[in-house]
């Protein structure tokens, strides 16, 4: 079974690539990232000129989906149909596609290598506002608390599996995250801990302790079962883009719409010439879009505001009289 003959059978599950650059984000970076870099880069934010990686991971971000840059060519191997598909930029702290896909890779290796199936609990630490800031800069004091948390976790179920000695210990997989919801700098702890302790067997290897005195914890999902096209030799941390493509969305991407086979990539375009040649011939968009230019202050930030001078050069005076008073 698996997604991708499910994927198949249905019609409506086809596979449509993204628009990024219809996306709300999409088009507030485009509009103001050359704005917000001359705005730095002029001294006016306290903290400086923007970081190159920083300034890097925007400018790969809007590349990121778009044709007019590269694409890879897919082709069915039956009825010979073409499909460009757009290559993504990799990025690690702006593009959502690109770290949705990571973020899926690690869940997936997660469960198909390493959680063994048994119930899991996630539990998660925030600190005080106050404390924040030393951890943020501080590796080796994140370290210290994210111990201090596992061992309070782990003396926890120990307490609450009947059977387990003090030797017994936990298993876990812990994950720092440096936002909040909101962008705002809030360094807090994610660890998946696996809901009981393990004890060294007698006769070898481990006995599993389960927790029977806490809340329920979130049943054990068995591994699903690898799709036919995945290698047995591939390693177990790299997942092809189309199989984590169809196990999230249960459509495999590599269908030909038109006879519902399997495609295959069969080149990658990164010449201009081509590009916009085949891109041309498909009647997509030949040019990415269009950057806007950094732009200068309202108006009401410069410095003679208020002060009854006009600036010429800021905001030409209009050619017309705008008439304000009412008719009925």
């Amino acid at each position: 079974m698996g997604v991708e003959r499910g994927a198949r059978e249905s019609a409506a599950a086809r596979y449509r690539p993204r628009r990024p650059s219809e996306s709300v984000l999409y088009r507030c970076v485009q509009e103001h990232l050359e704005t917000w870099l001359a705005h730095c880069r002029d001294g006016h934010d306290d903290d400086g000129p923007v970081p190159p990686y920083v300034e890097r991971e925007f400018r790969r971000y809007l590349e990121c989906g778009v044709l007019a840059h590269d694409f890879a060519r897919a082709r069915c191997g039956q009825c010979g149909h073409d499909l460009p598909v757009a290559l993504s930029c990799q990025g690690r702290g702006v593009c959502p596609s690109c770290n949705a896909r990571r973020m899926v890779a690690t869940a997936t290796h997660l469960t198909d290598h390493v959680l063994p199936a048994l119930p899991v609990r996630q539990w998660v630490l925030a600190v005080p506002k106050r404390l924040r800031y030393f951890l943020q800069r501080d590796a080796d004091l994140q370290g210290a608390a994210l111990r201090l948390l596992l061992r309070a976790v782990e003396s926890c179920l120990r307490a609450h599996s009947p059977g387990s000695g003090p030797a017994a210990r936990l298993g876990a997989v812990a994950f720092i995250h440096r936002f909040g919801s909101t962008l705002n700098a809030h360094l807090h702890f994610h660890c998946v801990v696996i809901d009981g302790v393990f004890d060294a067997a007698p006769t070898g290897g481990v006995i599993f302790r389960a927790v029977t005195a806490l809340a329920p914890a979130t049943a054990p999902t068995p591994p699903p079962e690898p799709p036919a096209a995945e290698p047995a030799h591939r390693r177990a941390a790299r997942y092809a883009w189309a199989l984590l493509l169809a196990r999230i969305y249960e459509v495999f991407p590599l269908v030909c719409p038109l006879c519902g086979a399997e495609m295959r990539i069969i080149a990658f375009l990164t010449d201009p010439v081509a590009v916009r040649a085949i891109l041309a011939h498909l009647g997509e968009p030949t040019a990415p879009p269009r950057i806007a230019p950094a732009r200068g202050p309202p108006l009401g930030d410069l410095s003679d505001a208020g002060t009854g001078e006009f600036a010429p050069h800021a905001q030409p005076a209009p050619e017309y009289v705008f008439d304000q008073r009412i008719a009925w």
